[in-house]
């Protein structure tokens, strides 16, 4: 079965939309392909500008487009990734680059997070990417670090709570988000 999400146009143009591919096996289970589709302004095809094949480890995925940057340089998508059987799971924002037509690897965040942090502290695995704000930063959710045998938060978890954290999707800089601007919604549905 293919699942494809509709069209997601910049405010310069670019045009992005994914796609889910799904393999049903004997067990019951099923695996998924993903692919990201973009095709910048001045181009007459869309294009596949990223492709993840089902993994061993985890076979429940699916890919969403959050939206497009105001300048239209970036496009923000995000992996849903989960076991089967397991409370295994979580988002993975990536990013694709209209300049360069390349997209950011999965573990990209982690090393800015890492980064800022300076690895003092545990981060929860679910990063949620919530979109852009109006000077081209994204605005990230980051969780408290769960125990996930005891439940409760991690004695050397970053946070007590969540937290909205602004990066510079440039640079890879973040700094706390300190909610003076709003997160507004940059790309619009191909009608």
């Amino acid at each position: 079965m293919v699942v494809r999400r509709p069209v997601l146009v910049s405010p310069g143009g670019h045009q992005a939309f994914a796609e889910i591919l799904s393999n049903g096996h004997a067990r019951g289970e099923c695996t998924n392909t993903l692919k990201l589709f973009v095709k910048r302004l001045h181009e007459s095809e869309f294009r596949i500008a990223y492709v993840q094949v089902p993994r061993e480890s985890e076979d429940l995925k699916g890919i969403n487009i959050v939206d497009w940057s105001p300048d239209n340089r970036f496009l923000l998508a995000e992996l849903v990734i989960g076991q089967w059987g397991s409370d295994f799971g979580g988002r993975v924002p990536i990013l694709y680059n209209s300049q360069t037509g390349t997209v950011t690897p999965e573990d990209w965040l982690d090393s800015a997070l890492k980064s800022y942090f300076d690895n003092r502290c545990s981060l929860d695995p679910a990063i949620e990417g919530l979109g852009f704000i109006s000077s081209g930063g994204l605005i990230i959710r980051i969780k408290p670090a769960r125990d996930m045998i005891q439940g409760g938060i991690e004695p050397d978890s970053c946070f007590k709570a969540p937290e909205l954290l602004l990066l510079n999707p440039v640079t890879n800089r973040i700094a706390v988000f300190a909610g003076k601007h709003k997160i507004e919604k940059y790309g619009r549905l191909l009608k």
